[in-house]
């Protein structure tokens, strides 16, 4: 099935209005996005956190951040990536994607900022990858699995804190 855009994103429009701690919902494209879908009865298969130009307050990280997103270094997004764990992006990333962004509301700038820092402080972590495979259990019929695995079979994630997935990380966040 082809790929099929809601409504085309302007970057400068959506830059100016996103905000740090905004949630950016994603409806991907690939076939792992078109199962999660389908297996969370959602619209979206994929989300992250809006850190913007975070990465930047600490001299420490700025000349590497500017060199390896460039213009892009002020408006990043920190998401969990099967392959890759928690990293950091560039927005434009998903420029092409439906994607929506959620504001969370009746937070101060000090719980906001308090949101991001957690976030970052989890770049490197690895990605459960025990929640991919919880998922496409569910295509499984549950009357087939034999009596003495269905306790196991009912379990979900890893349970590792050095894991996480994207909606998990932003959970854990707020």
């Amino acid at each position: 099935e082809e790929y099929r855009r809601w409504f085309f994103n302007d970057p400068v429009r959506l830059k100016s209005r996103i905000r740090p701690g905004d949630i950016v919902l994603v409806d991907g494209d690939q076939r792992v996005s078109q199962a999660v879908k389908y297996l969370t009865m959602s619209p979206w298969s994929h989300s992250a956190i809006y850190v913007g130009s975070a990465l930047l307050r600490d001299p420490g990280t700025r000349k590497e951040i500017r060199r390896v997103f460039g213009a892009e270094s002020r408006y990043l997004v920190a998401e969990a990536l099967v392959d890759r764990g928690v990293v950091v992006s560039p927005l434009v990333k998903y420029i092409d994607f439906n994607i929506r962004v959620c504001r969370p509301v009746g937070l101060s700038r000090e719980q906001i900022e308090s949101v991001v820092d957690y976030v970052l402080s989890r770049v490197g972590a690895t990605y459960d990858q025990r929640n991919i495979r919880d998922l496409f259990r569910y295509l499984l019929p549950f009357h087939l699995i034999p009596m003495r695995l269905r306790e196991e079979a009912l379990h979900f994630g890893s349970g590792k804190d050095t894991e996480t997935i994207c909606s998990s990380l932003l959970a854990e966040a707020f």
